[in-house]
């Protein structure tokens, strides 16, 4: 069973930390798990010129909270110095992130995905390219190394979110990552440098116009979603 979850939030080993409102052991006695596979994958990919090609994000920590079936608070931490690098065109996690949690029906749910720059690699790499008026055709590398943190809380007492405990579901969670190349001016793209390949490479480093326009965009105006 697939399970699709598309909200809002602001934009992943082996520590799993599951706590319950009463002293831990209780989720012992509660013999039917739902085994979930995490994903995390784009909304969608074109925004006015802009066309992205290629995303990954370095998750450093997930959590999970909700509410179990009999009144039973869930929460489950999981956390990797080394990181998860997440392929956002896939969707999938490497390594994968998988928690289980007592199956039932769910009203309310929070999430969180935190990136906290502990990794050498970026936090958020991004690949695309851009088409101006002419029809011509650059190459946008976009990389940003420092935290991101994303959260979502949702309530459905009328429409339950159901987790199913025969069989490997996978949690799909989307990221409006394409939200933060919205507003940007075609002047800004044709006064981009572009290195010896003729890409436009944006980053702390360089052109910095377009980097601090997308990271105020990162931490405004992207949301992850999920969908019943």
């Amino acid at each position: 069973m697939l399970f699709k979850f598309t909200t809002y939030c602001k934009l992943f080993f082996f520590t799993a930390l599951i706590f319950a409102c009463e002293p831990s052991q209780e989720l012992n006695t509660i013999e039917q798990t739902a085994d979930l596979n995490l994903l995390l994958e784009l909304s969608s990919h074109e925004i006015n010129s802009f066309v992205l090609s290629s995303a990954s994000l370095m998750v450093n920590e997930f959590r999970f909270e909700g509410e179990a079936p009999n009144d039973q608070e869930v929460k489950i931490e999981i956390e990797d110095d080394n990181g998860f690098q997440v392929d956002l065109i896939t969707g999938v996690f490497e390594p994968e992130l998988t928690f289980s949690i007592p199956s039932g029906p769910y009203e309310e749910i929070e999430l969180r995905i935190e990136s906290d720059a502990r990794s050498s690699s970026p936090s958020l790499a991004i690949g695309g390219h851009i088409t101006d008026s002419l029809g011509a055709s650059t190459t946008v590398r976009f990389e940003y190394n420092g935290a991101l943190d994303f959260r979502l809380e949702i309530k459905q007492e009328d429409d339950p979110f159901l987790f199913s405990d025969d069989f490997l579901d996978f949690f799909e969670v989307h990221i409006d990552l394409i939200d933060s190349f919205q507003d940007i001016e075609d002047e800004l793209w044709m006064q981009a440098e572009r290195n010896d390949d003729g890409i436009i490479v944006i980053s702390k480093e360089s052109n910095n116009p377009l980097f601090d326009k997308i990271v105020a965009n990162i931490k405004t105006e992207v949301r992850i979603k999920i969908d019943n």
